[in-house]
């Protein structure tokens, strides 16, 4: 069976799913992510399974061992859940032939889940999923603006609200571009609005990823990026609408975090345009080229020392002494005029 787009994103977190699974798809990030679901959904239903993860490189060394994991119980008796990564066809034949073998497993395995990269209409094996009696073929890619909107609509449906135009160009704009992340603000502000109303801009500015700590975001984004006047302007906004200098810190804790994780793996030899793509980072899509430059900029040293600082202003807000507001606007300022001298 063939699901493609939303209908994957669905299928992966189906209850349902059988325990012969392939996802594919050009995007790493949501693949694995979408793979991570289906493998939660299978160890719900057969949490016994003892998860096996295999690769080309594996099956190339050991071509009986995925037949070995699939055929049944292991002498210890355990029963298996192979969860085998490929980049192409090099491995199809083995792959078919244990799929041709499966059990249909029931409620206790085995089970197979394939992960792989984008694969032609022409493929083997996805042809091979997609006209297997049971099992899936989850083909994965990016939702689009519209898509993002129906699934929108009907969450809000859902929840007995109904959802304002303006509203939702703004959960649009604001948050992660996949269904989760979609479905995910539009319950919290349902639930703000309660049953029977209207979901409006008011509600995203009070409880919304839109409302008041995106603009602190906003200024943190800013000041990493080397726009001093920027980040300063959005401080200011932020600080109007409410947000406290509590909320900055935790928002300048959170950059330099996320900055230590992507540097970590750029140092490692990724890339930093491939690295901002990377679902489990949860970047949003607009700042993603903004975030690759930051990349660059911000050595492991320029890190190490403006974490120490941020936890040091994090101790000063809470003690008293000079107004907090100063001190956080200070560190605003120093954070961004240094990323602008590195990127001269």
């Amino acid at each position: 069976m063939k699901f493609a787009g939303t209908a994957a994103a669905r299928a992966a977190r189906d209850p349902a799913a059988p325990f012969a699974c392939l996802v594919s798809g050009p995007d790493h990030g949501l693949v694995r992510q979408q793979a991570d679901q289906v493998q939660a959904s299978l160890l719900k239903k057969a949490p016994r399974l003892s998860v096996q993860r295999m690769d080309e490189a594996d099956l190339k060394a050991d071509p009986a061992a995925l037949a070995g994991y699939l055929g049944g119980p292991s002498l210890f008796g355990e029963t298996s859940l192979v969860r085998l990564r490929v980049t192409g066809e090099a491995a199809g034949g083995l792959i078919l032939e244990s799929l041709g073998t499966l059990p249909k497993g029931g409620s206790d395995g085995p089970g197979l889940v394939v992960v792989a990269g984008e694969l032609a209409k022409a493929s083997k094996l996805r042809k091979a999923f997609e006209a297997h009696p049971w099992a899936w073929s989850l083909q994965s890619y990016d939702a689009s603006r519209e898509e993002l909107a129906a699934e929108a609509r009907r969450v809000a449906k859902e929840c007995g609200a109904g959802l304002h135009a303006d509203a939702l160009a703004a959960v649009l704009d604001a948050v992660a571009q996949d269904l989760d992340s979609v479905a995910a603000e539009v319950t919290k502000l349902a639930t703000f609005a309660g049953k029977g109303n209207e979901i409006g801009l008011a509600a995203v500015a009070a409880v919304g990823s839109g409302g008041r700590e995106a603009v602190v975001d906003d200024a943190v984004h800013a000041a990493f990026g080397g726009d001093p006047l920027l980040a300063l302007n959005r401080l200011s906004q932020a600080t109007a609408a409410g947000a406290n200098p509590v909320q900055t810190v935790n928002a300048l804790l959170r950059r330099i975090r996320l900055l230590m994780q992507l540097r970590l793996a750029f140092d490692g030899g990724e890339r930093a345009s491939e690295l901002v793509k990377d679902r489990q980072y949860n970047i949003f899509f607009k700042r993603q080229n903004e975030i690759a430059a930051q990349i660059g900029i911000w050595t492991p040293a320029l890190l190490d020392g403006v974490l120490a600082a941020a936890v040091e202003l994090d101790s000063r807000t809470k003690t008293g002494g000079a107004p907090a507001e100063t001190l956080v606007s200070d560190m605003i300022l120093k954070i961004a005029r240094r990323a602008g001298v590195q990127r001269r």
